[in-house]
C-alpha cells in the first residue's frame, strides 16, 4: 500500500519505508517546508527501516 502524504499530515506517524521528495519546481525558487528545521525533522524521522529523499540540482 502506497500513502501520499504532506510533511504536516504524517506527524506523530510511522513508516516502514519513506520517500521523501525534496524536489522544488516553482519558478520562484522558494524552499517551503525545506527551509523549517522542525518540519525536516518530521520527514526523515517518520522511516523505521529505509528513506530515499528525492531532490533536484537546483
Amino acid at each position: 500500500r502506497v500513502e501520499v502524504m504532506t510533511v504536516d499530515s504524517c506527524q506523530g506517524s510511522e513508516f516502514e519505508h519513506v520517500v521523501l521528495s525534496l524536489v522544488r519546481s516553482n519558478r520562484m525558487g522558494k524552499l517551503g517546508f525545506v527551509k523549517d528545521k522542525q518540519r525536516i525533522n518530521v520527514a526523515i524521522s517518520r522511516a523505521k527501516k529505509s528513506l530515499v529523499i528525492v531532490g533536484n540540482e537546483r
